[in-house]
C-alpha cells in the first residue's frame, strides 16, 4: 500500500455524496435502469452504487482505497481496487451502459486519461455522469478576494484535491477528450427562490457541477 491509498483509507467515512448530488445524478440516468451495466468509479464503501442495484442495476465499482472496495464488494456486483493516476479501468472495452464519476477528476495527476478510459469502456451511446466541485462558485470568489484558501480534510479545498475546476475549463476538458455534453444538472446551494437565475450561470452560482455526457 502506497501513502496515498493509505491516505484514503482513512476518508472512507468522510467520502460519501450528499443526498441532493444523489439525486441530481440519479435525475441524469434514465428512469429505468434494471438489468443495465453501471461502474461507478470511486465507489467508496458502495453504499451509492448498492441504492442503483436495489433499482435492478448490475453495478461494479473501483475505488483507490483497499478498506472502502473490501466494504463495497459486500454491496455491488464486484469492486477492485485501482489507482487511475497510474493504473487502466480493470475491464474490457464497451462493457458499461453508464458510468458514474463522482468527485473524482480534482484527484487525479492526469484526469484526461481516466477520461479516454471512460470512453473506452462505455458502450456505443452508453453514458457518463461527471461531477466535480466549482472552484469559482461566488462564496469561494469572496474568500479569495480576502485571502483565505486553507485546506481541509474534505469538501471543495479538500487536501487531495490537485486540480480544480471552472466551468469552462471542465466543459473544454470533456469536449477535448472527445465526449459529448447533452445535459447539466448542477447542485446550486442556498434557497431555491432563485434557482430559474442562478441556473442560468452556472459558472457562478453552481456549487458542484453535475454533466451527462456520451461517447
Amino acid at each position: 500500500m502506497n501513502n496515498l491509498q493509505a491516505l484514503y483509507d482513512q476518508k472512507v467515512k468522510l467520502y460519501k455524496p450528499s443526498k441532493v448530488r444523489e439525486s441530481k445524478i440519479l435525475e441524469l440516468m434514465r428512469s429505468n435502469i434494471k438489468g443495465k451495466g453501471v461502474l461507478d468509479i470511486g465507489c467508496g464503501d458502495g453504499s451509492f452504487g448498492n441504492k442503483l442495484t436495489k433499482r435492478g442495476a448490475i453495478v461494479y465499482g473501483v475505488d483507490i482505497s483497499s478498506l472502502a472496495v473490501s466494504i463495497a464488494i459486500r454491496k455491488l456486483k464486484d469492486a477492485y481496487v485501482a489507482d487511475l493516476n497510474n493504473q487502466k479501468l480493470p475491464f474490457a472495452a464497451k462493457t458499461f451502459d453508464f458510468v458514474i464519476a463522482s468527485e473524482i477528476i480534482e484527484h487525479l495527476f492526469n484526469p484526461a486519461n481516466l477520461l479516454m478510459e471512460i470512453k473506452r469502456v462505455l458502450k456505443d451511446k452508453g453514458i457518463l455522469i461527471l461531477t466535480t466541485p466549482n472552484f469559482l462558485y461566488w462564496g469561494n470568489r469572496i474568500k479569495f478576494i480576502f485571502g483565505n484558501f486553507k485546506y481541509q480534510t474534505s469538501g471543495i479545498f479538500d487536501e487531495g484535491h490537485v486540480h480544480f475546476y471552472t466551468y469552462r475549463s471542465l466543459r473544454s476538458e470533456i469536449k477535448e477528450a472527445g465526449l459529448n455534453i447533452l445535459r447539466e444538472n448542477h447542485v446550486y446551494a442556498g434557497s431555491e427562490i432563485f434557482k430559474s437565475i442562478k441556473s442560468r450561470f452556472p459558472s457562478l452560482f453552481a456549487y458542484q457541477f453535475v454533466i451527462q455526457c456520451t461517447k
